[in-house]
């Protein structure tokens, strides 16, 4: 009866390897997923700096982005970044000066006023400066991201330009079809470890069960003792 439980459970072996390799499975599909992220970002990085600069740097100068633009600069700005920058996953534009003052705001926000990512805007500004992102916490979050802005013949940057990009179509994009196979593998391998306790259970049981049947035998003096009852009884 024990070895029957046995074979209906699995062995502990089988259960064990399919638990380590479903759980390689999941590791692995989350890797993949979050290198996909990772390069899902930096294509978003490099496709706001390609887009500050052929719409953006052309329609300024270094005048116009010391301090807050004039509301006339500013309209013409904003004309711009509508029709060629912002769509729909691009949500904001600003633009900041190296020591962190807004003046200009996509979403027509008061401009004169210090904010911002102090290491953002630093990394941007510095030399040529370089693109640099803030990942969210959630999926639901947005993607900051700082780029340089060089204007005219100017090597260095004279501002950071500032796009705010949702985050959400960047992690889907990467979980496919990952997100799914780590789901499924990580809920094979839970099954799995489940399993592998089950089946050890019923291993112990049953050889429990197998030293309590021996411990019932009879011994040979009880035998012998059946063979002298038998000619009484027969008489």
């Amino acid at each position: 009866m024990a070895s029957k439980s046995q074979i209906s459970v699995g062995r502990p072996l089988m259960w064990g390897g399919i638990a380590v390799l479903t759980t390689a499975v999941a590791a692995g599909a989350w890797f993949l997923k979050s290198g996909g992220i990772e390069s899902g970002v930096k294509a978003a990085e490099k496709a706001a700096a390609s887009s500050v600069k052929k719409h953006i740097a052309p329609e300024l100068t270094s005048a116009e982005v010391d301090a807050p633009m004039s509301e006339g600069a500013s309209a013409d700005l904003q004309r711009v970044v509508e029709s060629r920058v912002l769509d729909e996953r691009t949500a904001t534009v600003r633009i900041w000066t190296p020591s962190g003052f807004l003046v200009y705001s996509s979403t027509g926000e008061r401009t004169g006023t210090r904010g911002g990512s102090i290491q953002g805007i630093r990394v941007a500004t510095t030399g040529a400066g370089n693109t640099t992102s803030t990942v969210p916490s959630s999926e639901g979050g947005v993607l900051d991201i700082y780029t340089p802005l060089r204007v005219g013949a100017d090597r260095e940057a004279v501002a950071a330009v500032e796009v705010v990009e949702s985050y959400a179509p960047i992690v889907a994009a990467a979980g496919q079809p990952w997100s799914l196979v780590q789901s499924v593998a990580g809920g094979l391998a839970a099954i799995s470890v489940l399993m592998l306790v089950v089946s050890f259970a019923f291993l112990r049981a049953g050889r429990f069960g197998k030293h309590e049947s021996m411990g019932f035998a009879r011994s040979g003096s009880g035998r012998e003792d059946d063979e002298k009852l038998r000619p009484t009884l027969a008489a």
